[in-house]
């Protein structure tokens, strides 16, 4: 059966929720096994962190984030704000069509099928992908570009388009032109070519129990 809530299979320190329709100030406890109804904000404090699913896909909220959990349209396609912070995404494969998206305010990235994470701070995004292919476009300009494995893209407040860059370590992929979509502008062969170091805004999460990086794995 379909579920239409999700379930909370991993819960660390303080996290809450609030359902869209209850009051600003109305946040209840979150603990392994609860389940959150769609359109709720989750947040995570210091030290937090929790995992939900639904239907196969997997959201990761690290510490002091909070975003809005997607309801199920009936074309199958999947929205979650991201407000704040850092979380990862693994989603399950769309065989009947439908995407995965994760909207900021300054970029959306959307997928079909793969593990990815969203970092959001008070002027830039970025997305670093895990696995699979990502489709980045910026908020503000509308541009898109397909990032793949061991990519990252960065869009900001200070930044005339979407910044792809090589993570440290990761082997880069062979990515051709047309990886761009085609009248969103060109590529930046300068920040594609070249390894950058991320730290600061793509910070891996450590990560010490879990059935929660081997569910992200497999």
């Amino acid at each position: 059966a379909v579920s239409t809530a999700w379930k909370t299979i991993a819960s660390k320190g303080r996290v809450e929720s609030r359902a869209q329709m209850q009051a600003a100030l109305h946040w209840a406890s979150v603990s392994r096994g609860s389940e959150v109804v769609s359109l709720s904000h989750v947040r995570t404090f210091d030290r937090s962190r929790a995992t939900l699913t639904r239907n196969g896909d997997l959201i990761l909220v690290a510490a002091d984030s909070e975003v809005v959990l997607p309801e199920q349209k009936a074309d199958g396609t999947t929205v979650v704000l991201q407000q704040s912070g850092h979380a990862i995404y693994k989603v399950a494969p769309r065989s009947g069509g439908g995407r995965f998206e994760v909207q900021t305010p300054f970029l959306v990235a959307g997928v079909k099928g793969t593990r990815f994470s969203v970092i959001l701070e008070q002027d830039r995004a970025a997305v670093s992908v895990l696995e699979g292919v990502v489709e980045v476009r910026s908020s503000g300009t509308g541009e898109a570009v397909d990032v793949t494995a061991g990519m990252v893209a960065v869009v900001g407040s200070g930044l005339e388009r979407i910044e792809t860059y090589y993570e440290a370590g990761r082997e880069r992929p062979n990515r051709p032109d047309s990886d761009r979509k085609e009248g969103r502008g060109k590529k930046d062969s300068e920040n594609s070519e070249k390894p950058a170091d991320t730290s600061e805004i793509v910070e891996p999460i450590q990560v010490a129990d879990e059935p929660l990086m081997e569910s992200l794995r497999t």
